[in-house]
């Protein structure tokens, strides 16, 4: 953690399309004066500085060193680089956002714990569904009313470079983590069931999860020609569908009309950012945590050994 700054120097690893997002919301921190977005790095050196130019960065590079310095960097590559990026960003004494999954398996994640734990770091992960004004709606409900059953649907046409990534890491640990979010009062989960194929170019999972006599049911898939966010709280009184796509919470209930209402605020990977950045002072914050990516990969550990 840093405290006493007035902003905090950060820096952007991987200039792609989540990176370019990441990169516009730094930047407007930096317009609020939480941060000096100084750096932006990638392989493709021409990527880094095509992104650097658009939002005034002061620097770019393709070499991972020159980050040394700052106080904060957000990890944002491809999946199996994650962790070892983080990890080398890490041993410069850096604190670190980094995009889901995290790590590729459990044994990553703990060789980066055990590195971000001996410095005293701050490490957030980067699970933006937290920060869904829907899902905190569905969370404050399941509180108030009670679960039955959790479900939740992540459906569509994966586009081509995406496909390259298991869907279970790319994906469905969106889903794992909100279930994990929701229902956080409940014990740890146990993986009761599970589904993978391949169908036409891409992939199906199903996952059934126990929250100690609670189930949660995911669906995940790459191959809808329709787009699908949605989770179905079922509680003792009311059948509740949110839709974390166009932020609407519709309640239903056998003998009663269907009433739907509009949930808003800020943008999720803004307020997702400010609060890693309220970490990183030392201030109170919502972050998650790598506990919680370690939630996740407990759950997904075996169906990935199993597939292999």
């Amino acid at each position: 953690m840093v405290y006493g700054l007035d902003a905090v120097r950060v820096g952007l690893i991987g200039a792609g399309r989540w990176g370019s997002n990441i990169a516009r919301v730094l930047k407007e921190l930096e317009e609020e004066g939480l941060v000096e977005f100084k750096i932006i790095v990638d392989i493709e050196l021409e990527k880094a500085r095509r992104l650097a130019e658009k939002y005034s960065v002061p620097k770019y590079s393709n070499n991972i060193n020159d980050i040394r310095g700052l106080d904060a960097v957000a990890v944002v590559v491809s999946i199996p680089y994650l962790a070892v990026t983080a990890k080398r960003a890490a041993s410069m004494d850096i604190n670190l956002f980094i995009e889901k999954p995290v790590a590729s398996n459990l044994r990553e994640l703990e060789e980066l714990r055990r590195e971000v734990e001996a410095r005293n770091l701050v490490a957030v992960p980067g699970f933006i569904m937290r920060f869904n004004p829907v899902v905190e709606y569905i969370k404050r409900e399941a509180e108030r009313l009670g679960v039955n059953v959790l479900e939740l649907r992540r459906l569509s046409r994966r586009p081509p470079h995406a496909r390259g990534n298991n869907i279970l890491l790319d994906l469905a640990v969106h889903d794992i983590d909100i279930a994990n979010y929701v229902l956080a009062d409940k014990m740890e989960p146990t993986l009761k069931a599970w589904m993978h194929m391949r169908v036409s170019s891409d992939e199906v999972v199903k996952i059934v999860l126990d929250y100690h006599g609670t189930p949660a049911m995911i669906h995940v898939d790459g191959i809808s020609p329709a787009k699908v966010r949605e989770i179905d709280l079922i509680t003792p009184e009311y059948f509740i569908r949110g839709n974390t796509d166009n932020n609407t919470i519709t309640y239903l209930k056998t003998g009663e009309p269907s009433r739907t209402i509009k949930v808003g605020g800020e943008e999720p990977l803004k307020r997702e950012l400010r609060e890693w950045v309220k970490k990183v002072r030392g201030e109170k914050s919502s972050s998650p945590t790598l506990e919680d990516a370690w939630r996740v990969l407990r759950i997904l550990d075996p169906i990935l050994n199993e597939l292999g």
